[in-house]
């Protein structure tokens, strides 16, 4: 390293032939008092190819990373609406199930929706059912009244008018019954 002559005070540059390094010196002349500070000069152009060398190997890593935790979230979404899913098929065959999701998201809301219309077809079914039992229960009353009265009828006498007169009276009755 070739080192300069400092005459007078400011800033001298200067560099080492062999290592291809830069430096700067500062220099204050007081009296027959010199102070010199030397410092290597900074190279921008090699930190700046480290730091791109870098920050692409570390923009690929954030990638990965990335997709992995994307790749993982969208697969517990995907096994929660699968449930949902086999859940609305199971309602459709009339099957019973219970669908356990406590999360407060999106697809929470939906399991808990889902639950609350199983629970509501459920009651109506049941409605369903007693409806019809107890429709079928007051039909099936003035229907054998009218099987008895057609039954008595049909071994009377024509003689007995009277008697005929009351079973189709009775007949009668028992069809605005039905019709009510």
């Amino acid at each position: 390293m070739i080192m300069p002559v400092f005459n007078s005070t400011g800033v001298y540059e200067f560099s080492h032939p062999h290592l291809k390094v830069e430096y700067i010196a500062y220099v204050l002349k007081r009296g027959d008092f010199t102070s010199i500070a030397i410092t290597t000069k900074p190279y921008y152009g090699y930190a700046l190819s480290i730091i791109s060398k870098n920050l692409i190997k570390i923009s690929i890593i954030f990638i990965l990373i990335g997709l992995l935790v994307s790749l993982l979230i969208s697969r517990h979404i995907s096994k929660r609406i699968i449930k949902i899913s086999v859940a609305t098929q199971k309602i459709a065959k009339g099957e019973d199930f219970e669908l356990k999701d406590s999360s407060t998201d999106e697809v929470g809301d939906l399991a808990r929706s889902i639950n609350s219309l199983k629970n509501s077809l459920r009651l109506l079914e049941r409605v369903r059912r007693e409806f019809v039992a107890n429709f079928v229960h007051d039909l099936k009353t003035p229907i054998a009244v009218i099987k008895g009265y057609c039954e008595s009828t049909k071994y009377l006498d024509i003689d007995e008018k009277e008697k005929i007169k009351q079973n189709m009276d009775g007949i009668e009755s028992s069809v605005i019954i039905c019709k009510t």
